[in-house]
């Protein structure tokens, strides 16, 4: 599908059954998508058999998606998602969106937009500086373990090339100014009235007081499953049934539906 000048790549997972309800799926940054891919297409499967009709698609400028990411950002991501949602089958049914990390960032934006009333995010960071921060800690760690020459680049040198609108390649991707301000932009869900979220937590160290949606804490193998791991698909029943009960209990809900 086209949008903004490019392709964008999704899969639908209908069920063999009467739609109950529609789940987009928004993924976590580009750059731990091939290491959750296995699970994540696990997630719209299991999905797809409690009669749910489930979308999951690349961002602009990632995965088989099309465009540059010198090109893209977060707004971009977000008309992506947007732009998908009418191609979910089942238009008359309830639409949940489940974000992993980065995703549950950018849910909790659509939520805010009114584009859906109900908000699954799994391991949200606390906010869009927070997840930039993380990642700048592994190309610092990258540059210790590739032994560069002294004196190394800090986080803050790092940081003040991106303000000056330098281009930084972190994981494999180039971050541009326009990238790190979007992503900066980006909160933790919140309570947004008339809606229904729910923040599944991996991190049992996490401070979450911050946040006001219903938390629940599941437990799931380590290292997390966007995480390069020994195992290829992670056993994640728990986490499955979880979640699947919370969306299936609002779909089925008439007042959420209102």
């Amino acid at each position: 599908m086209e949008c903004g000048g490019e392709q964008l790549y999704y899969v639908t997972h209908e069920p063999s059954q009467p739609i109950k309800g529609r789940v987009l799926l928004l993924g976590p940054m580009p750059s731990e998508r091939h290491y959750a891919y296995a699970s994540w297409v696990e997630w719209a499967r299991f999905l797809a058999n409690r009669g749910l009709a489930v979308l999951r698609f690349d961002y602009r400028a990632s995965g088989e998606s099309t465009g540059a990411f010198a090109d893209t950002d977060c707004q971009a991501w977000l008309e992506d998602a947007c732009a998908l949602i009418p191609r979910i089958p089942g238009a008359e049914t309830p639409l949940t969106l489940c974000g992993l990390r980065l995703g549950g960032l950018l849910g909790a934006r659509l939520l805010e937009d009114g584009q859906a009333k109900r908000l699954l995010a799994w391991a949200p960071p606390k906010g869009g500086r927070e997840h930039m921060m993380e990642h700048l800690r592994r190309r610092l760690a990258e540059d210790m373990a590739m032994e560069l020459p002294a004196p190394r680049k800090t986080r803050q040198d790092y940081i003040a090339e991106l303000e000056e609108g330098q281009g930084l390649q972190v994981d494999g991707y180039i971050w541009t100014k326009r990238f790190w301000d979007s992503c900066l932009d980006l909160a933790a869900p919140r309570q947004v009235p008339g809606t229904s979220q729910l923040v599944h937590t991996t991190h049992t160290e996490r401070d979450l007081q911050t946040m006001t949606t219903a938390e629940w804490k599941v437990q799931i193998p380590r290292p997390a499953f966007w995480f390069e791991g020994p195992w290829f698909r992670p056993e994640l029943g728990s986490l499955f049934s979880a979640s699947a009960d919370w969306i299936m209990a609002r779909t089925t809900d008439q007042e959420v539906r209102a």
